[in-house]
């Protein structure tokens, strides 16, 4: 008696494209700034870059603001806690 397996590819050639793909694009970018280093180090981009002001992240901000975390400042748990954010304001689009 004999019995034959048959299994199809783990992969498709259009997945096994874009994998690719991804890891040369993976390749390409500068893990400090994230930008393309095919275009940063050429020659001609020398100081061709700034760097704009910071955007905040207004959520981040609030999670920063230690008033909440004083509350609970002799909590033994507070290690466990995870504080969230809430958003109080509506955006022009959802009035």
């Amino acid at each position: 008696m004999r019995s034959v397996t048959v299994r199809e590819a783990e992969w498709d050639d259009e997945q096994r494209a874009w994998a690719v793909a991804l890891l040369d694009l993976e390749a390409d970018t500068c893990d400090g700034c994230h930008q393309p280093l095919s275009e940063t180090t050429l020659r001609e981009a020398f100081e061709g870059y700034d760097v704009s002001d910071p955007a905040v992240c207004q959520g981040c901000k609030a999670l920063l603001i230690e008033q909440r975390r004083e509350e609970y400042a002799t909590n033994p748990n507070l290690p466990a806690f995870r504080f969230g954010v809430r958003r109080t304001w509506t955006p022009h689009d959802e009035e």
